[in-house]
């Protein structure tokens, strides 16, 4: 089995809601900015999996327990300078969220 990464672009704006379709699943991606921190929410099939989960660089946004869901894969955010917080400014250039799933 190869892992497959799909960058997803992301506009630069602070809260943004995105309709995509990621390895034929259709999704409902929200990036938030409540106060200092963003959040994460995703829906499959207008079906929420999971709601507002704080975003950290490097860490994966869907825990075990919605690995065993209806949705294949999941999300990380990666940021190519460390020492920079998360910033909707630098979405796009070294803020990227990618969707990864095995294949």
């Amino acid at each position: 089995m190869a892992i497959i990464n799909q960058k997803i672009i992301l506009q630069n704006v602070p809260s943004q809601t995105l309709n995509i379709v990621l390895n034929n699943q259709d999704c409902t991606i929200e990036i938030l900015l409540l106060g200092e921190h963003y959040y994460f929410s995703l829906e499959l099939n207008d079906e929420k999996i999971v709601s507002n989960v704080k975003i950290n660089f490097g860490c994966i946004l869907l825990n075990y327990q919605f690995l065993k869901t209806k949705f294949n894969g999941n999300f990380i955010f990666i940021n190519e300078d460390d020492n920079t917080l998360i910033n909707y400014n630098n979405f796009g250039n070294i803020t990227n969220l990618y969707y990864v799933y095995e294949e």
